[in-house]
């Protein structure tokens, strides 16, 4: 409702009714921030939505530890999730300070719910992957969890960048196009810095038919520090647990 005098005379006619009845204020799900809940050691979120989102398809799960890094990663502020394990909490995080208390994180709701058996295997592309990019959103899953990913710097089109990663020490880097879902080959990965904003004007310039919430392609540009290759490849992980290897000498970009 945006009229104050139509809210209240629907609070006064559920109230002659015996009903109870909560007000919220609402607030802007577009800014680039994340909504959702978390409960047993496990956070799932997704942008542009509200906590409803876990009841559709494509939200983000992770373990809340490793969930609560990559969140800390992307907007630069540790979100203000520190409950009990049985408590279930939906909430939405902000990139700039909103609500009452003038923070980044509000909670639309908490619950006791017992204890629970949740799973939280991380799958992708989600929600979460495309808004960001599937380059990014792996990278950044990797370095939460410990893996050695080199210093990233995401230049996205939805939010403001953010860094990840540990530091090469080779004062070089790498430009590589980030598509909201894996499309190899297609868009540039170079050697040296270029202009990142001409790179999206010259090969994503317009939509991709997939609706307003991926209007573009390509998500973000990667900036990452170079690593002194000696040889370059990658890894196919097959379905009974054995793996494929091609690499070439070098740094394996041709």
């Amino acid at each position: 409702m945006k009229d104050a005098s139509d809210a209240v005379s629907t609070i006064r006619r559920l109230a002659s009714e015996g009903a109870y009845t909560i007000v919220n204020e609402t607030v802007d799900v577009m800014d680039g921030g994340v909504t959702g809940v978390t409960v047993e050691a496990v956070i799932e979120f997704s942008p542009q939505d509200t906590p409803r989102c876990v009841e559709k398809p494509g939200t983000c799960l992770f373990s809340s530890v490793t969930g609560l890094k990559v969140l800390e990663r992307v907007y630069g502020f540790r979100p203000a999730l520190d409950y009990f394990p049985e408590v279930r909490v939906e909430f939405r995080l902000y990139p700039l300070h909103c609500g009452v208390r003038n923070e980044h994180t509000i909670v639309w709701e908490i619950e006791n719910v017992g204890a629970t058996v949740p799973q939280s295997e991380v799958v992708w592309p989600n929600r979460f992957s495309r808004f960001l990019g599937d380059k990014a959103f792996g990278l950044m899953t990797a370095d939460a969890l410990g893996l050695p990913v080199p210093r990233t710097t995401v230049i996205s089109r939805s939010i403001a960048p953010f860094t990840f990663g540990r530091t090469t020490r080779t004062s070089e880097s790498w430009i590589r196009t980030c598509p909201a879902t894996p499309e190899p080959g297609r868009f540039t990965t170079r050697q040296g810095w270029i202009d990142p904003f001409q790179l999206l004007n010259e090969e994503d310039p317009g939509g991709d038919g997939l609706g307003d919430q991926h209007p573009h392609r390509i998500a973000s540009i990667l900036s990452q520090e170079s690593v002194d290759a000696a040889y370059s490849g990658a890894l196919i992980s097959l379905e009974d647990s054995t793996g494929i290897v091609d690499g070439v000498v070098g740094y394996g970009d041709s």
